[in-house]
């Protein structure tokens, strides 16, 4: 496979062109908050037939409280994953809803 990358002006990938050989360009989209610089959406395949979406959200202390994924932008929306940190800051919980499983 080829791969091709886009940059912001930060140096943050925006999107990426990757040629999968009999499966032709598939592309993955980046959008950041623009406060924070954290990635709050992953497109892959924005606005065709196969698109998926994840939707990423942070805690106060800005660490990854959720994961969300749907097939567009109106959704519904599935929570895949849910993160909890102790208050120094390590990571206490993983509850991953779709597998049902916590770690």
């Amino acid at each position: 496979a080829t791969t091709w990358y886009g940059y912001d002006i930060y140096g943050r990938v925006k999107w990426l062109v990757q040629d999968i050989g009999i499966l032709g360009a598939k592309t993955i989209d980046y959008v950041y908050n623009p406060i924070t610089g954290l990635v709050e959406y992953v497109h892959y395949q924005k606005g065709e037939i196969d698109e998926f979406i994840h939707w990423y959200t942070y805690d106060e202390s800005n660490q990854l409280s959720m994961v969300r994924t749907a097939v567009d932008m109106q959704g519904p929306w599935e929570t895949q994953a849910e993160y909890t940190y102790y208050e120094t800051g390590e990571l206490k919980c993983m509850v991953f809803t779709m597998l049902n499983a916590m770690v």
